[in-house]
């Protein structure tokens, strides 16, 4: 079997190749405080970013959401209940259910999610920004979250969900991080790797 080992990948030209999907971020720790928040994000570079991210609540039986952010490190949540969301979730038993809500205030990403030994969920999410240069009132569409989840509940069962999350406030709110976290508790452990797409 052969290795190949590169220190440099370059165009015809002897430029730099453009890696169009860095690694930006990456971090784990036993306790996440009430929420994991990415702010100051690069939206000038990046038009969305992928998210890898386990976490788990530091009680038992708690349902896992997700916001938009403003303002940078000394903003808030955006918190106006104008979030809409679907999720398609799987049992182990070929069974499925459907979620499906409009004015809320967060996107759920799955609900009833353990404390214990192996309990907590696993998500992969792509977050779309909406920016000033977006043609009129489809500002009002890219604000959104795409994931996919399994989770591990209070009871040790395994679910697994995907689904759509968008902010729709107005043509005019940009928001510049995001943060998941949990309803009526902090988080426990947990690891991460962020990603940013280019624009």
């Amino acid at each position: 079997m052969s290795t190949l080992k590169v220190n440099t990948i370059q165009e015809v030209d002897g430029s730099a190749f453009p890696f169009d999907y860095p690694k930006l971020d990456s971090g784990s720790g036993t306790s996440g405080g009430s929420a994991l928040v990415f702010d100051n994000l690069d939206l000038t570079t990046y038009r969305a970013f992928d998210l890898i991210l386990t976490y788990a609540p530091d009680s038992d039986n708690k349902n896992a959401a997700f916001r938009f952010r403003t303002g940078g490190s000394s903003g808030s949540d955006l918190s106006l209940s104008n979030y809409a969301y679907g999720i398609n979730f799987q049992y182990p038993d070929a069974s499925s259910g459907i979620i499906s809500r409009q004015s809320e205030n967060h996107v759920e990403i799955g609900e009833n999610i353990g404390s214990g030994t192996e309990e907590g969920i696993h998500v992969q999410a792509r977050i779309h920004f909406a920016t000033s240069s977006d043609t009129g009132d489809l500002a009002r569409l890219t604000n959104r979250m795409d994931f996919n989840a399994n989770r591990r509940i209070y009871t040790g069962d395994l679910r697994f969900d995907h689904g759509i999350g968008i902010y729709n406030n107005d043509d005019t709110t940009y928001p510049t991080g995001f943060t998941f976290y949990f309803i009526g508790a902090n988080v426990g452990a947990y690891i991460y790797c962020l990603y940013g797409i280019k624009r």
